[in-house]
């Protein structure tokens, strides 16, 4: 090692500068270099970045559940393009209904997203993180939060359906248009575990007007009910346009009079297959739906009717 000393003017004392001067092998340095690097990798974020990944929310309101499961508790609704970070591993949801990535919300909170409504990719930076600032730490429920999805959302509520009802009597083809009173069940497990399905069930407490055109005093009631799969076809935070495949009933009991003053009873029970198409959006805290159905049974006829459900 040589060793120089340089003298600096304009002060009293003299400052002593020394300079180290060292060979060093261009090999030594490398090694050092690799050294370092492996000082400075921390061993549980280069295991963390093989079990994470960075992603971006495709679309707006998506809802982050506290478990895999669209019944659990929603944390918090993130907005279409936000980037987040979250796990490459998928978790299977409750019964089986629909497939989560595990995200992170900030320090050391974590919730569920469905992996239709998050885009990932497979590079990570583990040294930078942006937290979700949207997040309340102190509620469960951030203020000012977006309704839940619909389509994985349970409903109840009651509609008025309008009915074409049509049928054969003594090789005639006989239509009214019914007003009916409905009760409507949608969504998730709401009969039984499984997906999205429409339970509605109609009543008109008078007989179709053709029966006393055509046969006499009539009265008594039907009903028009069905149970449908539903699927989306256009979903926003909340609106969703739909469609549904499924089985109808139709019960009619009747007294009618052929005789005055003999009454004779009719009952009859038909089934067939349904298939709707619908629109629904939130008003509120509530749901307003309009679904039109088209019933193939002995005859084919066509309904319309509008509801208002309530989440449950």
């Amino acid at each position: 090692m040589d060793v120089e000393v340089f003298k600096i003017k304009g002060h009293n004392n003299h400052m002593l500068i020394i300079k180290n001067i060292y060979k060093v092998s261009p090999y030594v340095i490398l090694l050092l270099f690799f050294c370092v690097q492996l000082l400075v990798i921390d061993p549980a974020s280069a295991k963390k970045s093989k079990q994470s990944q960075k992603g971006i929310v495709k679309v707006d309101g998506a809802a982050i559940y506290k478990k895999p499961d669209f019944d659990s508790a929603i944390l918090d609704y993130l907005d279409k393009g936000l980037k987040v970070v979250l796990t490459r591993k998928t978790y299977k949801g409750k019964d089986g209904l629909g497939v989560f990535y595990k995200i992170r919300l900030g320090k050391k909170r974590y919730g569920y997203i469905v992996d239709t409504e998050v885009k990932p990719s497979l590079k990570l930076n583990v040294f930078k993180f942006k937290e979700n600032k949207s997040f309340s730490k102190n509620n469960s429920k951030p203020e000012g939060a977006r309704k839940a999805p619909i389509y994985f959302t349970k409903f109840i509520g009651g509609g008025i359906n309008y009915v074409n009802f049509t049928e054969e009597y003594a090789s005639v083809i006989l239509s009214d248009f019914s007003t009916m009173f409905s009760l409507k069940m949608t969504g998730p497990g709401v009969l039984f575990d499984g997906p999205p399905i429409d339970l509605e069930i109609n009543l008109s407490f008078q007989p179709p007007a053709y029966y006393s055109d055509l046969i006499g005093p009539t009265s008594g009631f039907y009903s028009l009910s069905s149970l449908s799969f539903v699927a989306p076809l256009h979903e926003s935070s909340s609106s969703l346009l739909f469609y549904s495949l499924g089985i109808m009933g139709v019960y009619e009991s009747f007294s009618v009079e052929l005789v005055p003053g003999t009454p004779l009873e009719v009952e009859e029970l038909r089934l067939g297959a349904v298939l709707g198409m619908g629109y629904a959006f939130y008003v509120g805290d509530f749901l307003l739906k309009f679904d039109a159905k088209y019933y193939y049974e002995q005859e084919k006829y066509i309904a319309g009717g509008v509801f208002l459900q309530k989440s449950y």
